[in-house]
This record gives structure tokens, sequence and C-alpha cells, in this order.
């Protein structure tokens, strides 16, 4: 007496069909799954650049003192494009536009009191996989430190 069943035909070959189903099924999912990827990896690559190109320009910044924050001197110590518009522009000092789609860099510097200007920074570009406007900013404020006379 045998404890298989005599009419097994085709089981062999169903069970390859529905095992060769499952894998296309598998290697679709992962094939809509790997664009979202890549575009989110890209985006980050992107927002890394940007934030990395405005740290780098208010270091810059900052590193000089209050009193030398005009646009002739950003301009003679190669912080910015040109002295002539405001806010002013680091896209090409810093390569902006090679870094990122469409890249552009603006300085702005604004007098809030007296004593004390804010330098806001602005990374802009458009995003590659959904042609969408991106940006960064960064504002820090600088006070003049220099001793006063009362």
């Amino acid at each position: 007496m045998s404890v298989f069943p005599k009419n097994r035909r085709g089981a062999t070959m169903m069970d390859a069909v529905v095992t060769l189903m499952l894998t296309a099924l598998v290697g679709l999912m992962f094939s809509a799954i790997f664009p979202a990827a890549t575009s989110s990896s890209r985006q980050a690559q992107d927002y890394k650049t940007a934030t990395a190109l405005a740290q780098r320009k208010m270091e810059q910044v900052r590193a000089l003192k209050y009193e030398l924050l005009t646009a002739s001197v950003l301009y003679i110590n190669g912080v910015i494009d040109s002295s002539d518009v405001t806010p002013f522009s680091f896209t090409t000092v810093d390569g902006v536009a090679s870094k990122l789609t469409q890249g552009v860099g603006s300085l702005d510097i604004q007098d809030t009191a007296g004593d004390m200007k804010q330098v806001t920074i602005t990374v802009s570009w458009v995003s590659s996989s959904h042609s969408v406007p991106r940006s960064v900013r960064l504002t820090t404020y600088i006070v003049d430190s220099r001793t006063r006379k009362v």
C-alpha cells in the first residue's frame, strides 16, 4: 500500500509556476521602491551640500569684525561676487551653480539696531527629480564688540 496518491501529475509544474509568480511579485515591489529610494538619497545629498555651502559662508562672515561687514570688504575678501547689489550673491565665488541644480547663493546684511546686524544666508536650488524649488536659510546676529565710552 502506497502512502502517496498516484494521481500527482502536474503538481510539480504548479509549484514551479507559483514560485515563479511570487518571485516576479517580489521583483516588481523592489523595482517600484528602488527609484523612490534613489530620489530620496539624491534629495538628502542636495540638502547636505546646500547646508555645507551656507555654513561655510556663515563662518566666513563671522570671521570678519562687525565694522568690516561692508560690501567692499566682503568683495575684496572673496566672500561675495560683487558689491553693487543687495542681497549679495556668492553663486560664482563658491561655485553654487556647479554643485546644485540651478543653485544660487545669497547673503543679506541688515542693520537691526545701532550696534547689531542680522546676517541671512540663503542657498536655493531646484530639485533635480521633481523640479521643486528648495532652499536652506541660516541667520545670525553680529554685535559690535568694540568698547564704548559712556
